[in-house]
């Protein structure tokens, strides 16, 4: 469906009501599309974020992060240029 800017402004909660259900709405101004009006689609992995690994690894010692032998380690994975 194609609705203009002013009424998508009148009937946006209607208009959001039938993105969620599955319908494709085109935002148009002076009868060229502009813009869509898409559903934001659920993750699958909810519990990702900051601190999605708080109290997951238990068993580290201590000094596991930040020694230079870790930090070489991590960094021989990448390709690291230090002069950067």
């Amino acid at each position: 469906m194609e609705i203009g800017i002013k009424q998508a402004k009148i009937d946006l909660s209607k208009l959001i009501h039938r993105v969620h259900n599955g319908e494709q709405v085109f935002i148009t101004n002076n009868g060229e599309v502009v813009a869509e009006l898409k559903a934001v689609r659920k993750s699958k992995y909810p519990d990702r974020g900051y601190g999605m690994w708080k109290d997951r690894f238990k068993d580290l010692p201590d000094d596991w992060w930040g020694t230079p032998e870790a930090d070489a380690q991590v960094l021989s994975l990448f390709d690291w240029n230090k002069e950067v």
